[in-house]
């Protein structure tokens, strides 16, 4: 019998209307009904997903992948906040190598809820981790669907997770990114409008930034078209994101950081 680890984070889909408790990991695995295949079910404490750091992101996405690796499961669920799952599976895709199936799971109701999503969702979920080779799925609304599939670049060194996601506005001025970066930020994605346009006004500070080796992506809000700022902010120094939404640009950017600075960075988004 296959097994899959059902990691448990909290959330919506483990919220209980009139009690100071959520769901733990074991009581979300009998909600989902019996099912062919044997699930081991195991909670991690975790922000809600509408302010989970990524320090977290990225502590779900090394469990997910030792569970794999080490532990010997042919698959791991985790359920997660819808605010934040596009980030976390996102990075559990970069980082989890180990073959089996992943897939992160929630639910738009509280579990107690009438007409919850939340337990056809695990069911679904549950079953498609045992059945899955590898790779990374979102199960919402009982459809799984994949995440982004490619062949991402081996990831190298500890992940950076100061990475600001600035989106960018006609007439912008660079001061707003400048002060990501005073806080900290080891580097910068910028959220261009259309096909990844930023402000002429930025163009010098992204060219500042990448001097002093901190690297900026530029990511597209909509798809390519007939347009020339995304190739004149290139010249300047910024990256393309090669297609990736500005989340996913985010979560790349933090993986690509632990190979180095700018060159690094850059040669990680050029293998994507």
């Amino acid at each position: 019998m296959r097994r899959v680890l059902l990691l448990a984070t909290g959330d919506t889909i483990a919220y209980r209307p009139g009690s100071s408790s959520v769901a733990s990991a074991a009581e979300l695995a009998a909600a989902a009904g019996p099912l062919s295949l044997a699930v081991v079910p195991a909670d991690m404490m975790a922000e809600p997903s509408w302010d989970m750091p990524a320090g977290t992101m990225l502590a779900v996405a090394r469990r997910v992948g030792k569970a794999l690796s080490d532990e010997g499961f042919d698959g791991v669920v985790v359920t997660h906040g819808l605010d934040a799952m596009e980030s976390t599976s996102f990075l559990t895709s970069l980082l989890v190598t180990a073959p089996g199936g992943i897939v992160f799971t929630g639910a738009r109701r509280y579990l107690d809820a009438p007409g919850s999503d939340g337990p056809r969702n695990l069911a679904v979920a549950l079953t498609a981790a045992a059945s899955r080779a590898d790779g990374v799925a979102v199960c919402l609304d009982g459809t799984v669907q994949d995440v982004v599939r490619r062949q991402w670049p081996e990831p190298k060194g500890e992940p950076e997770t100061d990475v600001a996601l600035i989106r960018t506005y006609p007439g912008m001025p660079g001061s707003i990114v400048y002060t990501a970066v005073d806080a900290g930020a080891r580097g910068v994605v910028l959220e261009g409008t259309g096909s990844g346009s930023i402000p002429v006004e930025l163009f010098s500070t992204v060219s500042e930034l990448s001097d002093w080796d901190i690297p900026v992506v530029v990511a597209a809000t909509g798809p390519a078209g007939m347009s020339v700022g995304p190739e004149l902010a290139e010249r300047m120094g910024a990256i393309s994101a090669r297609g990736l939404t500005p989340v996913q640009a985010r979560m790349a950017l933090m993986v690509a950081l632990g190979s180095g600075g700018v060159t690094a960075v850059r040669d990680w988004f050029a293998r994507i």
